[in-house]
């Protein structure tokens, strides 16, 4: 197993930060630690407001630029697009939470007890009901079948060449294995099972996009889907010779209004006509005093301290995770507004495992005396350079706690609350702890033994390779590198001041 063969070195899991202003939005801890990247990210219409703000207008401010690849989902692996896009579309099912992936029934007639959808006793056969009366956002009611099946028609096509296609035809077979049964009704058939589970969470929590612009008979060809506004957001003359010109349409909470293409500044608007389901529809948020904010900006600043300044001026509310802000110490030990949660990144070393020592150990002294035992000799290599990492210390002295220390990847969570940050994670295992007597006894076990004279050429051979690995121990020790599959599943013209910081 990985933990044991060590192809890597997992040094940690970082946590992440989000800032918020306190003053404007009165639940963002909570809602910010329940709702965030990879699933969740932004949870605008979860937001409420501070006592005596009304009608609140939100900036979102991000290290990179909307739009990067598209407003097209299934068009952008961009976690800065989906910042704008996951507010503007609606999914048969919907994630209620990122830290125990509740799903519950969204554009699926349904409530949570019974949600609308259905799946024989093969596992093959799913049957999904559409929500009645639900329109887009441009007023056109309303989403059926027909916009379900094209939308997975779409994203198993060559022609739109999404980065997800292969993923879809593994799950679903291809674009005859959906089937509009009748306007209201689609149906999976399946090519082998597929755990229920899994599929409501991989194939019902897709956002479906609308057939009436995006047809590709007389609307958009698939082939034009990338270069038209709807994906773009541009103004209608950077995409003639196509039907529809306009932005992104979708059937979510909120809509889209424009780009400000020089400082590239997302604009969207609530959606007043949001429809009705169970847990986070219109009634139940308003229920609860969310779905407050009226506007939404999303907006690009590039490195933390303009963030920061912005935040603190008020011409934002809310710094993303990607500033980094667990490292800003100052600023982090001042500001109120602020939320850190375990999150999906690892900082982690990897090793050539085609390399002659900690690779395929050939060269190691026990695989040239038994060239049967090289690979249990790279592996000892590997062990004892992984319990020469500190990894408590880095944690402590180099993320100011922000973080804990690193198992396996790509699955990750907190072995010391047993907690599963993703699926598959085994809370039986404990990290490699900081033990250089153990370190020395493994290195020993592959042959290295410090009386003894290192064989004649070794270091010219590959003392760069040893100095290299531990350099490359070093630079870890210094900095975080946070992994992320950026598949959604992303963000304002000059924004007005809000209330005072904190």
């Amino acid at each position: 197993m990985a933990y044991e063969e060590q192809p890597t070195v997992t040094i940690l899991y970082t946590n992440e930060t989000v800032a918020f202003n306190p003053n404007v939005v009165s639940n963002g801890a909570q809602v910010f630690k329940a709702y965030h990247f990879p699933a969740d990210w932004p949870p605008v219409d979860q937001l409420t407001l501070a006592p005596g703000v009304t009608n609140a207008t939100i900036a979102i401010a991000q290290t990179g630029p909307a739009p990067d690849k598209g407003y097209i989902p299934y068009m952008s692996d961009s976690y800065y697009d989906s910042t704008v896009y996951a507010q503007l579309y609606a999914s048969l099912a919907q994630r209620n939470d990122t830290i125990f992936k509740t799903l519950i029934p969204q554009l699926a007639d349904g409530t949570v007890q019974s949600p609308g959808w259905s799946v024989a006793s093969d596992n093959k056969t799913w049957t999904v009901h559409i929500r009645p009366g639900v329109s887009w956002h441009d007023g056109v009611c309303c989403v059926n079948a027909t916009d379900v099946k094209m939308t997975f028609d779409a994203v198993q096509n060559d022609a739109i060449g999404s980065y997800l296609e292969s993923f879809y035809q593994f799950i679903l077979g291809g674009p005859n294995n959906v089937k509009v049964v009748d306007p209201m009704t689609v149906e999976f058939d399946l090519p082998k099972p597929y755990a229920p589970p899994l599929f409501i969470q991989d194939i019902l929590t897709t956002p479906i996009l609308p057939w009436h612009i995006l047809n590709p008979v007389w609307g958009i060809p698939y082939s034009s889907w990338g270069k038209s506004c709807f994906n773009s957001g541009q103004a209608s003359s950077s995409c003639p010779g196509l039907t529809y010109t306009g932005g992104p349409v979708g059937a979510g909470p909120y809509k889209w209004v424009g780009l400000n293409p020089t400082s590239l500044t997302n604009h969207l608007t609530r959606n007043d006509a949001y429809f009705d389901f169970p847990v986070n529809g219109k009634t139940a948020l308003q229920g609860r005093q969310a779905f407050a904010v009226k506007d939404l900006y999303v907006t690009q600043i590039l490195t933390s301290q303009p963030a920061i300044a912005a935040l603190q001026t008020g011409a934002v509310n809310v710094l993303d995770s990607q500033y980094h802000l667990e490292t800003q110490q100052s600023f982090i030990n001042s500001w109120s507004g602020k939320i850190s949660y375990p999150a999906f990144g690892a900082q982690e070393m990897g090793f050539n495992m085609q390399h002659p020592i900690f690779g395929t150990g050939v060269d190691t002294p026990l695989g040239k005396s038994d060239p049967s035992k090289a690979a249990l000799a790279a592996k000892d290599v590997r062990q004892a350079i992984s319990h020469a990492v500190p990894r408590d210390l880095i944690v402590q002295q180099l993320l100011f706690g922000y973080g804990y220390p690193g198992i396996t990847t790509p699955v990750a969570g907190n072995y010391q609350t047993g907690f599963a940050i993703t699926a598959g994670f085994d809370t039986a295992l404990k990290p490699y702890d900081f033990n250089l007597t153990e370190s020395r006894q493994l290195l020993q076990q592959a042959g290295y033994f410090p009386t003894t004279p290192t064989p004649p050429g070794f270091w010219d051979a590959y003392g760069v390779y040893i100095a290299s690995a531990l350099v490359a121990a070093i630079v870890a020790l210094s900095a975080v590198y946070v992994l992320r599959v950026r598949r959604k599943p992303l963000r304002p013209p000059s924004m007005p001041s809000t209330s005072p910081a904190p």
